[in-house]
């Protein structure tokens, strides 16, 4: 009877280092990556503006447009993984990209008397994450993992409104920049080359929500140093993206 439940327990530890071992080579700890990819933007704009100048003329005119970008990314990252299950990683990275997003749209209007060229630009920089990224071991040599935090974007909007009158043309260039808060959420799959060295495949969405704009601004329009009326400007935005990257890591430790 003993000989028979010291060979089940025999049996039940070969069983349980047999799964261990089954997804054991992925290498777990510190680690580094880059990665370069594409990424479309999205840019949703609703503005107006007016010129004021009184005794003499006053105009407004109304934009809703929609902006698209594609273009190249490449980020760098530093993280931390760690085996919690036979089957089940988490890590946390944080990661840095350069995004190099720079659109525009010109709107223009004329009410007989005043014209205008409205150049409404946007520009994501650069951004900055930290993700959690829980993962699902397909095999030894195979993960696949889920991604979500915040993420902030260095966004730039840039209203460029050239008002010109029979008289005169005036420039008023509205503007704001700063990080803006988002969040992302996406998919990628890991798939290692050796102990040190993995590539991965990732798919990530970003809503920034309200972007940063101008919003209710003024300026003066001047003539030869002297007012003569202003230029106000009423905008918001939101924006959102979509990236693709590959990734090359380094497992540290």
């Amino acid at each position: 009877m003993d000989k028979i439940k010291l060979s089940i327990l025999v049996r039940t530890l070969v069983l349980a280092l047999s799964q261990e071992n089954a997804f054991a080579a992925l290498p777990y700890g510190l680690y580094v990556d880059a990665g370069i990819g594409g990424q479309n933007s999205n840019f949703k704009h609703s503005a107006s503006q007016t010129i004021n100048i009184p005794t003499v003329t006053s105009f407004a005119a109304n934009e809703n447009l929609t902006q698209y970008s594609n273009n190249f990314i490449a980020g760098l990252g530093i993280g931390y993984s760690q085996k919690l299950a036979p089957q089940f990683v988490m890590a946390i990275e944080g990661t840095a990209n350069w995004d190099n997003t720079d659109v525009s749209t010109t709107v223009t209007a004329n009410n007989g008397t005043v014209g205008l060229n409205n150049k409404i630009e946007t520009k994501l920089k650069n951004d900055f994450a930290i993700l959690l990224k829980p993962g699902l071991l397909l095999d030894r040599n195979t993960l696949v993992y889920g991604m979500i935090g915040p993420r902030w974007g260095n966004v730039e909007t840039i209203y460029n409104a050239n008002f010109t009158t029979t008289t005169a043309v005036f420039n008023p260039i509205f503007r704001n920049s700063t990080y803006k808060l988002g969040v992302t959420a996406g998919l990628g799959i890991q798939r290692d080359i050796d102990c040190h060295l993995s590539l991965a495949a990732e798919y990530a969405y970003t809503y920034y929500g309200n972007l940063p704009v101008p919003g209710n601004a003024s300026l003066p329009i001047l003539v030869a140093g002297t007012q003569v009326g202003t230029a106000t400007n009423n905008s918001e935005a939101r924006g959102f993206t979509n990236s693709l990257m590959l990734k090359l890591i380094y497992q540290i430790i």
